[in-house]
């Protein structure tokens, strides 16, 4: 593990050359990944398109009014889930500067519980939050139905699609062999093997999660501590 010039992180993986990402080629992933998610929504919006037909038409045709509302109910569950995540986060609680095995082990104990308590608060969220949409759509007649389960089912793909981007493009703007990209879209790094691809993405969240003034400070002193020790 080393930084450039441009003070960046970064590892080998064979002759390529995976580096932590600046702040523009963090704005440019969003953007692209922006882009063809926006891109699938404007597909998946058009009822004429064959992509609508397969993925929302389809699904909707087939399905009774106990279906869909099971359905909406399950996409409320998975969306609540990732909120909930987002408002509630595990805090780090970091061992003391010196600590004794004891004091880890305490430290530990309490990384136990804090994760404990969070995961219940989380799941009391998601159980609140989809009980009450499930008490909700028993009043929806069919044709409101479809329209709630069409807009979920689009939601789902377009958000699908960002994820997917996001990620391909992340190794789109990370891989160098012999200083050029590696790959020239996020479709070329999908179209590559798994086994290669898994290898990227594990370099890549290693070199992301280096704070680079201290792999200079290890550099400099030639200290051999890992860095995930630290």
């Amino acid at each position: 593990m080393e930084i450039d010039g441009r003070f960046r992180a970064y590892t080998n993986v064979g002759d390529i050359t995976v580096r932590a990402l600046s702040d523009l080629d963090v704005q440019e992933r969003r953007q692209v990944a922006m882009l063809e998610s926006a891109n699938e929504r404007d597909v998946l919006s058009d009822k004429d398109s064959d992509r609508y037909r397969e993925l929302v038409a389809d699904a909707i045709s087939e399905a009774d009014d106990d279906t869909m509302r099971a359905a909406i109910v399950q996409f409320e569950s998975s969306i609540a889930g990732d909120n909930a995540e987002e408002l509630l986060p595990f805090q780090y609680i970091p061992f003391p500067d010196g600590a004794t095995l004891e004091e880890r082990h305490e430290v530990i104990r309490k990384r136990e519980g804090h994760e404990a308590e969070v995961r219940g608060q989380r799941i009391k969220y998601v159980a609140e939050r989809t009980e009450k949409l499930r008490k909700k759509v028993e009043d929806w007649d069919t044709e409101t139905l479809q329209r709630e389960l069409e807009r979920r089912i689009i939601a789902n793909w377009v958000l699908a699609k960002y994820t997917e981007v996001f990620q391909y493009q992340t190794l789109v703007q990370a891989c160098f062999v012999d200083g050029k990209p590696m790959f020239g879209s996020w479709q070329e790094v999908r179209d590559h093997s798994d086994k290669l691809v898994k290898k990227l993405f594990t370099a890549y969240r290693e070199v992301d999660s280096v704070n680079p003034w201290e792999l200079e400070k290890k550099q400099l002193t030639g200290t051999s501590t890992d860095l995930s020790e630290t």
